[in-house]
């Protein structure tokens, strides 16, 4: 059975189409400590000083780690924190979306100046390599030509093949970009869990579609990890120390898995990154859609909404894009993208 990131259910399973099929009893886990940990307890220890023993935990985990770097300020409170107390990683992986082609524009531009050339200009020793790939159509129809893809993530958007569970499964195999073994742990950026003011106390809860790098057995959360519930313990009471004078007159509050409610916590607030502005917007908000309408289902991030408006802008359309129209079951892929999110427990916390 598996341990982490899964549905439980009454079969259990990394895939969130599979559990939607099989099971009734609909529930999400980081895994079996996590759910067992005591979140009311006192903690003795402060945030940023576990984000050090999460650290020395994995470095301690496998003789090799690897750190999928986007430069976003969740993968750069991993990497600084590493930089900062020595326990750097073996390997920094940044993968450049190109599923249209190169073109200077999007996430391309994002990744280029927050992730590729930052690491470029901070002098690491030469023992810690920096593997970029510009992920090219090619790479994306790999992912989506085995239509089982659509099990290996929450998630069924044009970027899938670049999430751990499609390339470790699909890409890796047929273009060897990275190794791959026993001994490499690969670690994501964060995942943050929606805090609640149920009224009369504080909650917590993750919903399973924040986990698209992670329902796989390829790779792991840095924050939210059955290993240290810990973190996520003191990233909770962070937030509850940020918020908890705005709650008025005991009325139910929610602060989410969002940029607002991270940057408050000043481990984060602290980062700055080389070019802010290039920070693209989280979602589309416009009303032009072209091509594919099944496309548009499952694609409203901004910097999905620029990839796929450059494929259907190109004829014949990309690798790409014919692959992931032509061999994806739209039929299970839209069921399960109109369900509603499946949360873990709501953890009562301190």
């Amino acid at each position: 059975m598996m341990q982490r990131y899964f549905y439980p259910g009454a079969t259990p399973t990394h895939s969130r189409i599979l559990c939607l099929e099989h099971n009734t009893d609909l529930r999400f886990s980081i895994g079996s400590a996590f759910d067992s940990y005591d979140f009311t307890q006192k903690l003795p220890i402060s945030f940023r000083d576990l984000l050090v023993e999460r650290l020395k935990q994995i470095r301690q985990q496998a003789p090799y780690w690897r750190l999928w770097f986007s430069g976003g300020k969740d993968s750069r409170l991993i990497l600084d924190t590493a930089i900062r107390e020595h326990i750097l990683p073996d390997e920094i992986l940044t993968i450049v979306h190109q599923p249209a082609g190169a073109f200077s524009l999007g996430a391309q531009v994002e990744l280029e100046f927050n992730a590729v050339r930052y690491v470029q200009d901070l002098g690491l020793p030469a023992e810690v390599r920096h593997t970029v790939i510009q992920f090219q159509p090619e790479h994306y129809a790999a992912g989506f030509r085995d239509g089982s893809w659509i099990h290996d993530m929450p998630l069924y958007n044009f970027h899938a093949p670049f999430n751990p569970g499609v390339f470790f499964s699909k890409v890796n195999p047929e273009f060897e970009l990275v190794q791959k073994s026993d001994d490499v742990v690969d670690i994501s950026g964060n995942t943050h869990p929606h805090v609640v003011w149920s009224g009369t106390g504080w909650q917590f809860f993750y919903v399973d579609r924040q986990f698209c790098m992670d329902t796989n057995d390829f790779c792991e959360n840095f924050l939210a990890c059955d290993s240290m519930p810990e973190l996520t313990h003191a990233y909770v009471s962070a937030v509850i120390g940020a918020y908890q004078h705005t709650v008025v007159d005991g009325q139910p509050q929610t602060f989410g898995a969002d940029r607002v409610t991270r940057d408050q916590i000043r481990e984060y607030h602290e980062i700055r990154q080389p070019r802010p502005d290039l920070e693209m917007p989280k979602y589309y908000d416009g009303s032009w859609y072209p091509g594919d309408s099944r496309v548009w289902m499952v694609n409203n991030n901004y910097k999905h909404w620029v990839n796929c408006v450059a494929c259907f802008g190109q004829d014949p359309l990309p690798a790409s894009m014919r692959t992931y129209l032509d061999s994806t079951d739209w039929n299970r892929v839209k069921i399960s993208h109109g369900h509603a999110g499946i949360i873990t427990h709501r953890f009562d916390c301190a």
